[in-house]
């Protein structure tokens, strides 16, 4: 009888095995799922935004300019939301349902609607990439835009990031400062301004809030 010598692993080399794999899974699979993340609000942020622009042009075409809302002042009070938004929003958007000032869109964000009358007229739209999943915080879910009818760094009637009036461009008008203002408790809206403006729409490796 001739006896073969069979190679095989033992119970503590394949422990060990295990044990390793476990570690680079561990340290790799959360960077992973960052970047998708990363990925993932980007593209939606993005897609918002073109599907707002797209909004505008529609309504516009159709005689419901933003303008003719936004440039009468007297619009410009809470109680009027509901009035801008079934007479030039929503006629020209797909979305799945409104409650109150929050309108739903088909892929599970959604945006919530205020309008400002003083001291300069903008109609403001918070949205958020992940609907009604956590954090709601502005800069890590929540990105801020607007649609202002009297000032846009110089520019009018324009829908965009979160908006600076004249002299406040003079403050933040580095990458860095509106980083470092994005990093403040309250500075959501300079995060819109950093994705949006500096960095192209990518979630750079010092964005500082966590998505």
């Amino acid at each position: 009888m001739i006896n073969k010598k069979v190679n095989a692993f033992t119970l503590a080399e394949v422990l060990i095995t295990l044990v390793i794999i476990g570690v680079v899974a561990a340290m790799t699979i959360p960077n992973v799922i960052q970047h998708y993340k990363k990925q993932e609000y980007s593209a939606r942020v993005k897609k918002f935004y073109s599907t707002m622009q797209q909004v505008v042009q529609k309504a516009d075409a159709v005689g419901k300019s933003w303008r003719d809302f936004d440039d009468n002042i007297s619009n410009f009070q809470n109680s009027n939301y509901l009035n801008f938004l079934n007479g030039y929003v929503l006629p020209y958007l797909q979305y799945t349902k409104r409650d109150n000032q929050i309108v739903y869109l088909t892929d599970g964000s959604y945006f919530k609607i205020s309008l400002e009358p003083y001291p300069f007229p903008c109609v403001h739209f918070d949205y958020d990439v992940n609907g009604d999943k956590l954090p709601n915080v502005s800069g890590s879910d929540i990105f801020e835009f607007e649609y202002c009818s009297s000032w846009y760094s110089g520019e009018k009637l324009k829908f965009g990031p979160y908006q600076y009036t004249n002299s406040m461009i003079k403050t933040y008008n580095t990458r860095e400062k509106v980083k470092d203002a994005c990093a403040s408790s309250s500075g959501g809206g300079h995060c819109t301004v950093l994705l949006v403006k500096y960095d192209n729409w990518e979630f750079k490796n010092d964005y500082p809030k966590r998505l």
